[in-house]
């Protein structure tokens, strides 16, 4: 796993070959995983994915979200 720019930690997985309507990505484990096509457009055998979890916009969210339901209480 790596950290990019956005200071998020990123896995990088490679599509392994294409199954009707699934893409089988492959970790740098080995471990295999099916993910449906739509999720990914435009992606081919053998392409490198980087997926990665924003820590720092997800407690944004979370933040915000629950202002609004404070909002709703209040009124």
């Amino acid at each position: 796993m790596k950290t990019n720019e956005n200071n998020t930690d990123a896995k990088r997985l490679t599509v392994d070959r294409i199954e009707g309507d699934f893409a089988v990505l492959e970790n740098e484990d080995g471990k295999t995983a099916a993910v449906k096509l739509f999720l990914l457009p435009d992606v081919s055998e053998g392409d490198i994915l980087e997926i990665s979890q924003n820590r720092a916009e997800t407690e944004a969210r979370k933040a915000s979200a629950a202002e609004r339901v404070n909002r709703l209480w209040k009124d």
